[in-house]
Formats: structure tokens, C-alpha cells, sequence
């Protein structure tokens, strides 16, 4: 299974979430900030398969922490997390459609949409 690391700073849903995941077997670590998930992530010894993380986050947001950990060498799919549905129109637009998934989502739809991508993204890493 995966390695997901998940970013919430609401920490209802970042428990219920990571319930989830390891539930179905995959391994996780959890930050309730981004920076808190940029100084984890330095130097881990075990590879992210899949970073989840939300998108209206404090004091940077998703976006920012996606390009700041590209920087430190993470390269691994991303699923943005988000209640703004405007927010959700746009990104459609230009990235992955398994990429982002509104919020409020349920467990069934959370799990569809995390196995989609790391099948895919097993796809690309053996081809």
C-alpha cells in the first residue's frame, strides 16, 4: 500500500481522513500546518506516494506548499482539498480531473478518487 501524507488544519477531518486511509492499509502521516508538513517531510526515510492536502490553509496555502515542496525534491501526485466551488471550476480546467476533490466529500468518494491516482501514477512509474 501507500505512503499519504495529509495536511488539514481542521483536525476533525484530518483524523477521519487518516482513519480512512490507514483503515484501507496505507500508511500515513498527518500535519495540521504546512509548515509543520515541509519539516516532516525533510530528510523522511520512506517516500510520499500521495500528498493530500487542503487548500485554504494558514500561514501558506496549499498551492504555496505544493510549490515549496517541489523544490525540496518531492515529486509525488497531489490531491488539493477544497469547500470553494469556484475554486474546484477552475482547476478542472488545468490539471488531472482526479487531482482535486470538493469538499464535503464522503469516505467512498475520498477512497475512489485516492486509488484512481495511485493507480495511475503506478501506471506511469512502470511504463
Amino acid at each position: 500500500m501507500a505512503h499519504i501524507l495529509v495536511i488539514d488544519d481542521e483536525s476533525v477531518l484530518l483524523d477521519l481522513i487518516s482513519r480512512t486511509l490507514r483503515h484501507d492499509g496505507h500508511t500515513v502521516t498527518t500535519a495540521s500546518d504546512p509548515i509543520a508538513a515541509m519539516e516532516s517531510s525533510s530528510g523522511r526515510k520512506q517516500p510520499i506516494d500521495l500528498l493530500l492536502t487542503d487548500v485554504d490553509m494558514r500561514p501558506i496555502n496549499g498551492f504555496e506548499l505544493v510549490r515549496r515542496l517541489t523544490r525540496m525534491g518531492f515529486n509525488a501526485p497531489v490531491l488539493f482539498m477544497s469547500g470553494y466551488p469556484d475554486l474546484a471550476s477552475a482547476m478542472a480546467c488545468c490539471t488531472d480531473p482526479y487531482s482535486f476533490i470538493d469538499k464535503p466529500f464522503t469516505i467512498d468518494q475520498l477512497r475512489v478518487v485516492v486509488s484512481r491516482i495511485l493507480a495511475n501514477h503506478a501506471r506511469k512509474c512502470a511504463g
